[in-house]
């Protein structure tokens, strides 16, 4: 979770600069793909360890 609260300002930096212009909109879903992914293990976790 640190990871995505530190990820989230440097790709704004990252995009505010121009540093991530190649990469065109790309880190953006990337970025979508992750936060998604740990909130889906944060909400499937405790049902796991319930059962």
């Amino acid at each position: 979770m640190l990871v995505v609260l530190l990820a989230i300002p440097l790709a704004t930096a990252m995009s505010k600069t121009g540093l991530a212009y190649p990469l065109g909109d790309y880190w953006k879903i990337g970025a979508l793909i992750v936060l998604w992914s740990m909130a889906v293990v944060v909400f499937i976790e405790p049902l796991y360890w319930r059962f």
